[in-house]
């Protein structure tokens, strides 16, 4: 719960950029839906480090980045 507050306070301010570093990394699984919506609903530009897809950004344009070269892998 207390990383949906963190995100709500983010967004609050509709920052053009949003950062997450490992945001969903031990997140509960029944807040995921929330925190979907969430994002969703954004109009930040998102840029998340992750090390899996997680349902939250299937929605999103994903790119890649390995051994410095960008590769896309959904537009």
């Amino acid at each position: 719960e207390q990383k949906i507050i963190t995100l709500l306070r983010a967004i609050i301010h509709n920052p053009k950029y949003l950062i997450l570093e490992y945001f969903f990394e031990d997140f509960d699984e029944n807040l995921i839906p929330l925190a979907t919506n969430i994002l969703n609903n954004a109009k930040s530009t998102i840029i998340a480090c992750e090390e899996k897809l997680v349902p939250a950004f299937e929605k999103f344009n994903i790119m890649e980045i390995s051994n410095g070269t960008i590769k896309t892998k959904k537009e």
